[in-house]
Formats: C-alpha cells, sequence, structure tokens
C-alpha cells in the first residue's frame, strides 16, 4: 500500500432524474456499515425514472471503498453485472461507462485524502502535503517539514513538523493539533508516513537555528526565515532560519536609504536627545550588525544597552520609536516581572545579532528570583554561553546565549559584573523635553528602516582590514581621551581604565564609524550634514560611560569594594556603648585603619538585617580577607600594639588606605565617621610591627 499520495482536489457529482449524487459526503460510518448484497436486492427490478444512475454511483462507491478496490476494471465489471441481471431497464453502455468513471474518480479522492495502515484500512481522515523541508545545519534534530495538513472535507492549516514528531503518536497529535483532524494509527504506521513524506518534498533548504550575521562559503550574509542577505544586496533562497519561536526582524523587506531621505534626517539623527544620549544610542545601533564579526574575528565582546531614567523621561519611546524601527523589529518587549528562564533562553538563543529586549524593569518592586534571573541572562549572554535543559523525553536541549540585552527601567543595576558588560545610559525629562522637535521629526521621517538597513549591508560588506583600521584608530583616540582625563594620583599608580569599559566605548564608537560610512556611500558628508565629527562623539560617549559605568572613577567597585563599602556604612551607622568591642584601630599619622574583620562582621551582619538586606550581598569574612590583602589599597593583614588607659594590648586587622579606596570609588566615610565619633584617636599605636602575614 502507499501511505502517501498527492492529493487532488476532486469533486464528482452523478445525475439522474434532477438528484444530485456527492460521493465526498458519503460518511467512513456508512461504508463500514454497508451490505453490498442487502443493497443490490433493493436495486432489482428498477426501470427507467427510478433513479438507477444514482443507485449505481452509491452502491458501487460503497462497494470500492469497502472492499479497497482501486482498479477501474473492476468497477467496470461490477457494474456491467448490475446493470445487466438487476435492472429490468438497463442502463445503456455510455452511461454505465460514465458511472464508472465517476465512481472510480471518487475512490481515487477518497483514497488520497486518507491515510490507511497496511490492511487497508483507514487511520486518518487527512494526508499531509509537503512544502518544504529544512535541513538545519546546526543539529539534525531540528530539520523542519513545513507542511499542509489537508483532511478528505477540504479544511487545511499549516503546520512545522520535526522528524521526531513522528516517533510517537502523542507527539504527532500534538504538532497536528487541529480540530477537523483525526489520526488512530499506530507508530510504525508513522514512519511509513514520514519516510514517504520525505520522498515527496518538493523544496530542500539549509537551515540555521539564530537569525543574524553568519560566514557562509566565505562571506558574511544575514540570515532570517526570508532568507539570507549577501554582500552584493542579494537575497538566497536556499539559506534560512528554522522556523521557531524567537526574536524577529523584517529588515530584508527593507530597502536601504537612499540618499535624499538620508539627507532628510541628518539634523535630528544626533539631536533627539542630549548628545551623549544620541550618540550613544546611534553607536550602538550602528554597531549591532556586527556583533558576530566582532566576536569572531576579533574577540570582541559586545555590550548589553540598560536604559534607566525617571517616569516621562522616554526611555520606553526611545527604544520602540527609534532603536526598533531601525532593526525593523518584529517581536514583542518582555517585561521584567513576566519573564520565566525557559522563555528568555529560547529567545535569546534565537538571534546572534537582534536584541532581547526587556521593559519595566523595577527590582525594587520585583521578586528577588526575577531580579537574580535577569542578571543571571546579562552576565552570560554576554559571554555567549551555554545553556542545557533537560526534556520531558529524558534527552537535552543546548541552548546557546547568543543575543544582546536591551533593558528599559527606572532604575539600573549595581551589579559591578553587569556594568562592566553593559553600555548605560540615564535619561531625564529635562534632557529629552529640549529635544521633542527633533525626536518628533525623526520618528516621523518613517525612514529609519531604511537606514537600519543600509547599515546591515556596511556590515556585511566592510572587509576585516578596514574593520581592524577602524578598530585601530578608534583604540587610539580612546587612549588619547585616557591620557587627557586620568588624574594624576591615577598616573603615579599606573591606575587605567577597566578594559572592558573601555571596550563598551570601542564597540558604540564603532558603529558611529559604520553610520559615517552609509553617508559617504550615498555621497554625503557626515560632519556635514550633523554637525559633528566622529572624533567630538567617540569623546562624548567616553565621558558618558566614564561617569555612568564608573562614577567618574577608573575602576567599577568588585564585590571586595562593596563589602568594605558596606562595612563602612555600618560602621557609620553604628550606636556607640561602653560594651563595644574594639572594631578599628587608625594610625597616627596616615590615613589608614587597622579592621577586625571577625567583630566588624557581626556588626555588619546586623546592619543587613535592619535594612532588609541579604547576607548574600557581601563576601564572607574568609573571602573578604583572602582577596582584599591583594588589592591596592590593602597593606595586607598585620598585629598592631597599642596602649589603652596605660594598659598595653594587641590589634590584629587588615589595613586599608582609606585614601586609595577611595580613588576606587568606595565611600568610606562611615569608617572616619565612626572613628570621629568613638574618640578612637586616643588609642596611639606604637611604632614597632609586631607580625605581618
Amino acid at each position: 500500500y502507499n501511505f502517501i499520495k498527492n492529493p487532488q482536489k476532486a469533486s464528482y457529482k452523478g445525475f439522474e432524474g434532477g438528484y444530485e449524487v456527492r460521493l465526498e459526503d458519503i460518511e467512513d460510518r456508512e461504508i463500514k456499515e454497508f451490505d453490498y448484497e442487502k443493497e443490490k436486492e433493493k436495486m432489482r427490478g428498477m426501470r427507467e425514472g427510478d433513479g438507477r444512475n444514482v443507485a449505481l454511483n452509491r452502491i458501487l462507491f460503497k462497494w470500492a471503498m469497502q472492499e479497497h478496490i482501486e482498479e477501474k476494471e473492476e468497477i467496470l465489471k461490477e457494474a456491467r453485472e448490475i446493470n445487466e441481471e438487476y435492472f429490468k431497464d438497463p442502463l445503456p453502455k455510455a452511461e454505465v461507462e460514465k458511472t464508472v468513471n465517476s465512481v472510480y474518480k471518487g475512490v481515487k479522492e477518497k483514497h488520497e485524502s486518507v491515510y490507511y495502515n497496511r490492511k487497508g484500512v483507514p487511520i486518518s481522515n487527512f494526508i499531509i502535503k509537503p512544502l518544504k523541508y529544512i535541513v538545519c545545519e546546526d543539529n539534525s534534530m531540528f530539520d523542519i517539514l513545513e507542511a499542509e495538513v489537508v483532511t478528505n472535507k477540504g479544511a487545511k492549516v499549516r503546520r512545522l513538523y520535526r522528524p521526531n514528531d513522528f516517533d510517537e503518536v502523542r507527539k504527532f497529535n500534538a504538532v497536528t493539533n487541529f480540530l477537523a483532524a483525526k489520526f488512530l494509527g499506530t507508530q510504525k504506521n508513522l514512519q511509513d508516513i514520514k519516510a514517504e513524506l520525505y520522498e515527496q518534498v518538493p523544496l530542500i533548504l539549509k537551515g540555521i537555528l539564530s537569525n543574524g550575521l553568519h560566514k557562509k562559503e566565505g562571506e558574511w550574509v544575514f540570515v532570517d526565515e526570508e532568507g539570507a542577505l549577501t554582500p552584493d544586496g542579494t537575497i538566497r533562497k536556499d539559506l534560512v532560519q528554522i522556523p521557531q519561536e524567537g526574536i524577529r526582524s523584517k529588515i530584508l523587506e527593507v530597502k536601504p536609504i537612499t540618499s535624499e531621505e538620508l539627507q532628510t534626517i541628518a539634523p535630528f539623527l544626533l539631536e533627539f536627545n542630549s548628545i551623549e544620549i544620541a550618540a550613544s544610542i546611534m553607536g550602538y545601533v550602528g554597531a549591532i550588525f556586527l556583533k558576530e564579526r566582532l566576536k569572531q574575528e576579533f574577540n570582541i565582546k559586545f555590550p548589553h544597552l540598560l536604559i534607566s531614567g525617571e517616569a516621562g523621561a522616554g526611555k520606553s519611546e526611545t527604544v520602540e520609536n527609534i532603536i526598533m524601527p531601525m532593526l525593523s523589529y518584529a517581536s514583542d518587549k518582555q517585561t521584567a516581572n513576566g519573564i520565566t528562564a525557559y522563555t528568555a533562553e529560547r529567545k535569546i538563543s534565537s538571534s546572534n545579532t537582534l536584541p532581547f529586549i526587556i521593559n519595566e524593569y523595577k527590582p525594587t518592586q520585583m521578586p528577588q528570583y526575577k531580579v537574580d534571573l535577569i542578571s543571571y541572562l546579562l552576565r552570560v549572554a554576554y559571554e555567549d554561553e551555554t545553556s542545557i535543559r533537560g526534556r520531558k523525553d529524558l534527552t537535552m536541549q543546548t541552548l546557546k546565549l547568543t543575543a544582546p540585552i536591551i533593558l528599559i527601567g527606572e532604575l539600573s543595576t549595581t551589579e559591578t559584573a553587569v556594568i562592566e558588560r553593559s553600555l548605560i545610559l540615564t535619561l531625564s525629562i529635562v534632557d529629552s523635553e529640549p529635544h521633542f522637535f527633533e525626536f518628533s521629526n525623526l520618528v516621523s521621517s518613517g525612514v529609519l528602516p531604511q537606514l537600519g538597513r543600509s547599515l546591515l549591508e556596511q556590515a556585511l560588506k566592510i572587509e576585516k582590514s578596514e574593520l581592524e583600521d577602524l578598530i585601530k584608530e578608534i583604540d587610539k583616540k580612546i587612549e588619547e581621551l585616557e591620557k587627557l582625563t586620568r588624574t594624576r594620583e591615577e598616573e603615579m599608580i599606573a591606575r587605567k581604565t577597566s578594559p572592558r569599559v573601555l571596550n563598551t566605548v570601542r564597540v558604540a564608537a564603532l558603529g558611529l564609524c559604520m553610520l559615517k560610512r552609509v553617508f559617504e556611500e550615498n555621497g554625503l558628508n557626515f560632519e556635514t550634514e550633523t554637525v559633528y565629527t566622529v572624533s567630538d562623539l567617540i569623546k562624548k560617549i567616553y565621558d558618558n560611560v566614564i561617569k555612568e559605568n564608573l562614577g567618574g572613577f577608573a575602576k567599577t567597585k568588585t564585590m571586595v569594594g562593596t563589602t568594605l563599602e558596606t562595612i563602612s556604612k555600618a560602621l557609620g551607622r553604628l550606636e556607640i556603648d561602653d560594651n563595644l568591642p574594639m572594631l578599628v584601630l587608625p594610625y597616627k599619622r596616615e590615613d589608614k585603619v587597622l579592621l577586625r574583620t571577625s567583630e566588624i562582621y557581626i556588626e555588619a551582619y546586623k546592619f543587613l538585617k535592619n535594612y532588609g538586606m541579604k547576607k548574600t550581598e557581601i563576601m564572607d569574612e574568609q573571602d573578604f580577607k583572602k582577596q582584599v590583602v591583594k588589592t591596592f589599597y590593602c597593606d595586607g593583614e598585620k598585629v598592631r600594639k597599642y596602649t589603652e588607659n596605660g594598659e598595653k594590648k594587641s590589634f590584629r586587622g587588615i589595613v586599608i588606605d582609606l585614601q586609595k579606596a577611595e580613588m576606587e570609588g568606595i565611600e568610606v566615610d562611615g569608617i572616619r565617621q565612626f572613628i570621629e565619633r568613638l574618640g578612637i584617636r586616643s588609642y596611639l599605636p606604637q611604632a614597632e610591627e609586631v607580625e605581618t602575614d
């Protein structure tokens, strides 16, 4: 038996005496309960005008279906017998043949609209019509058959099947999921159907799991479900993204921007907000199409974008009306409070270029596990790490988390690991309102999608050597800015800005260079049209990153610094009484203190509890001691002698240089306030050191 046949839409009718015969309306139940011999006896003695044509049509059709007769000659032989032996007035020979043709056509159509098992028993009321088969280059488990499910009544629905969907009847029915369809077969029947379907596939394509930039056959292409955009602007139809739930864009449906369109929006491109905000956003979006190239060709990681600010500052409006249109973004934003780990990881793994956008981030109003989840996603997506999840069928699913993240909320983050991996922008009403006219004109122009398409084409066309030269020029400019802004103290101790933070500046600057290339390709001068030089804009981005990410310092606070800062706050608010043990011992002539960590940690934990914070917000004591001694503001763990009320005592603790700690951006005023309130300056340490660890 053939399990798969190409369905043909056939309607078949027979007439006699004004009556219409529709064999496709005969139900399977009627065929199953049909008694051939009994029905033939009812036809005995029929004469002209008694409906011989209709009766012959119906009985032959039911008999052929019940006995699984598919040969026209067998149907004709049976028709002649009935006509000659049962009808008192036999039908003309031509009429019999016409009836047989109609029955044969109906039987054929019926057989081609359902599946049968090896015994010839119907096991479905539908067939699957293959449209195309996509072979996944990343993992054969994700091969996709795109097909139409067509019932014997003509109802249709489009479905996507994976090869293992045919391994279980339950799974097959879950994917088919069509109210009009029923399947009564077995797993073995499904394997036969799967094999036949593959033979009928009219089109086989190559597929990849994530959309975005991929290097194929020696050139970079941008791939989505519609095809692959090549550097010369053509779209390959033989390479597509595997259809799945995830981040989507319609950028391949958009044309590149024209010179006239670009000239129209040029005055507004860097004026829709304060210059540092506008330049940073344009730089970020301009570079986003290079994300995968930067990673593979230069080992440069791409930062996330964190947009915070007061209500009404235009955070969501900026993302919705400027960033999303430039990306031709076709997915919804995800609310921070509604996020789940699996859904987020699925979406982040669906693109290596387009961002996963999280809105309404309000950490003070969210469950802590949601805040922790978002922090986790920001960390692992920056590194393109892999998440492995178990399935119900005990197989493992591997998700490579490759999409950058845009996080929008009234509050940003204080987590060092996230700060160093992000471009942070703080919007305000004061900055946004004066630029309302420029913002409105830029948005209403309707050509931001075209600008995005042109940026994408630049990312595909630029040669690796050109990209390398641009990166070198940008790094040189950043180094110049570093020398100009580094303080005298930082020069003396050779303090340099965090490399990850400088990488954020580099990436945004590179995006501005790509934007400039779009102007040049359209015969326009970037500086003339926007009244800004790229060099000036890079400085604006650099200054903003140093201010936003580092608070004006060279480094972000590490967990060690955060712990020391918490200790300082705890000491600054500590109530002093006669029973308080010795916690801090100051040096006489230097801005240093000796911290007795064993006693201080007791007070620090009380402080965290009183202010509703978790112990996990600071390092445990042993880890803190191990790591703080390796910082440049710590002189190690030492024991000092001192005199209290004429009695000689010793004090073991960590030596912290408060001035150097402040250079790292760590607030230590609480320690100074504690010393002043306690009057601890009367406990003068002796000159000699007893022990140094």
